[in-house]
């Protein structure tokens, strides 16, 4: 599924009925390579920890006796 930004935008600034405003973002506040980085690093550990909690509840429901 393909989304143009422009028509995205378009559709949410006639829902606001004149009341959205699109600002520039100040430099202090946008993303740099280094926080990018460690949001990257911070996401992959919590998939990796959720991955493996995922596999251990497998091997748990393994053990159970299904008679």
């Amino acid at each position: 599924m393909s989304y143009e930004l422009s028509k995205v935008i378009a559709k949410i600034a006639k829902q606001s009925n004149g009341e959205m405003v699109i600002k520039k973002v100040p430099p202090e506040k946008r993303p740099t390579a280094e926080g990018l980085a460690k949001l990257d690093r911070e996401i992959k550990a919590q998939v990796e920890r959720n991955n493996y909690m995922a596999f251990r509840s497998v091997i748990e429901a393994s053990k159970t006796n299904c008679n």
